[in-house]
């Protein structure tokens, strides 16, 4: 993921970054989430949730560890990705049903069906500044970091 384009293309406007220009959007001529949107985009396994699925991997055990999740919660991973997180967390807990939330080109290349028993998970598309699905926990990993304030409280 790293090696892509899209990640050190925009470095060499980094300079213009720091005047508050977005790099991204001056060298692609979009934003970086409509960028991974557009269809010819995600064709790829070399695409922006492969690889922060990848990059999610060496997090994952930690916290797996740092958390202990209650019997029978229902675990909903807000833009969860394709589910790599979800997959280990419910790998770990056996009584646990879980639901990856996230747009709907994203959520086709799902890795959830790896655990084996398809009744403990459920997919469902949406956008999170709608509404979320109900659940007892909500994940929200490598999500709010690019929202402005107002949007963070939102989702």
């Amino acid at each position: 993921m790293i090696t892509d384009e899209t990640f050190w293309l925009a470095l060499s406007l980094v300079a213009d970054s720091v005047r508050g220009h977005c790099a991204f959007n001056q060298v692609f001529g979009t934003s970086f989430f409509e960028y991974w949107s557009k269809p010819e985009n995600q064709a790829s396994d070399h695409d922006f949730h492969s690889g922060m699925s990848s990059l999610s991997a060496v997090e994952n055990p930690g916290l797996l560890r740092s958390y202990h999740f209650p019997e029978n919660a229902t675990v909903a991973d807000i833009a969860g990705g394709i589910g790599g997180l979800l997959l280990r967390v419910l790998q770990a807990n056996p009584s646990l049903h879980d639901i990856l939330f996230d747009q709907e080109p994203v959520l086709v290349k799902n890795c959830l069906g790896e655990l084996g028993d398809d009744l403990r998970w459920r997919l469902q598309s949406g956008n999170f500044f709608v509404s979320c699905p109900v659940a007892d926990i909500y994940l929200l990993k490598n999500i709010i970091h690019d929202w402005p304030d107002e949007k963070v409280v939102v989702i």
